[in-house]
């Protein structure tokens, strides 16, 4: 009798899905229904205060800061149709490390806000807003006192950088943390301490502290009624240079508690400047006092 030649083992129509090729460059997302995408706007949208601790960078300019200050970054968006520019592609390899969610054009336009996207957007961490981390090198505090622009108030913490302040307080302020602060401080609100305080209470406490621990020291207000000249004012003292709302100025409180109350010379009609303005010039005003530059 003949032997049966040995039958070959029947394969399996079963498929492990975790045998299953992964492709190296997924397709982009392209619905903006997508539940991580939908996360990322509702970033953009809250003006990044839904408590989450996160805030949400577009372009290459406030990503390139938040790296340089060494922020945290937890997610990375990129339209390749988009990122096509010599800086976007420049900035792209100091990124490699992080997680990466790669979108359509026309879904990264439901995030983006800026009217030229290039493609970029990053989740970061918020920096702190605690008044215990305002050193007190330069002596020179600056205090956003009822602005309520964000624009004005990202202003404010660029022109800080700029002199190199200990830092700035929004007391009953708009956030620093809103999308139009963050980008009109092109990055500063990851080089100047910040501190936040919308009822008073821990600024009052960080006041009571500067006046026992610094000699001499002066709070300044500026006001188009000011009893003194801002060039007249002795800026070499340890400073808190108050910058009011832009309606009604600095508040009551802060007037009565001002050492002294500066005023710019205006030579026009108006009379009196942009609070981000008069920051500008009065904070350079006191470094040339203080013989750090000359104008």
């Amino acid at each position: 009798m003949s032997k049966r030649a040995p039958r070959s083992p029947r394969r399996s129509s079963f498929k492990d899905p975790r045998r299953a090729p992964v492709p190296k460059n997924p397709a982009p997302i392209a619905s903006a229904a997508n539940p991580r995408v939908k996360e990322i706007r509702r970033l953009r949208r809250k003006k990044n205060l839904d408590g989450s601790g996160r805030l949400a960078l577009e372009g290459v300019r406030l990503i390139r800061e938040a790296l340089d200050a060494g922020v945290e970054i937890s997610q990375l968006v990129v339209c390749e149709e988009l990122a096509k520019r010599p800086e976007a592609r420049k900035l792209l390899p100091r990124l490699k490390e992080i997680p990466r969610l790669e979108v359509t054009a026309s879904v990264f336009a439901t995030l983006a806000e800026r009217e030229d996207p290039v493609g970029l957007l990053a989740v970061v961490k918020m920096p702190p807003l605690e008044f215990s981390l305002l050193p007190s090198k330069k002596k020179l505090w600056l205090l956003a006192d009822g602005v309520q622009r964000p624009g004005n108030l990202g202003n404010i913490i660029r022109v800080a950088d700029a002199v190199a302040a200990d830092g700035v307080i929004a007391l009953r302020s708009a956030s620093p943390f809103s999308n139009q602060s963050v980008i009109a401080s092109l990055g500063a609100i990851f080089t100047v301490p910040l501190a936040a305080d919308s009822a008073g209470k821990d600024f009052e406490k960080w006041l009571a502290e500067r006046h026992a621990a610094e000699k001499d020291f002066q709070i300044v207000t500026t006001s188009p009624a000011g009893e003194k000249d801002f060039t007249e004012v002795d800026w070499r003292r340890p400073t808190l240079l108050v910058l009011g709302s832009e309606q009604f100025g600095a508040s009551e409180d802060l007037l009565k508690a001002a050492t002294v109350t500066a005023r710019l010379p205006m030579r026009g009609k108006m009379d009196s400047l942009n609070v981000a303005t008069t920051t500008a010039v009065v904070a350079f005003e006191c470094l040339r006092a203080r013989g750090e530059i000359s104008l």
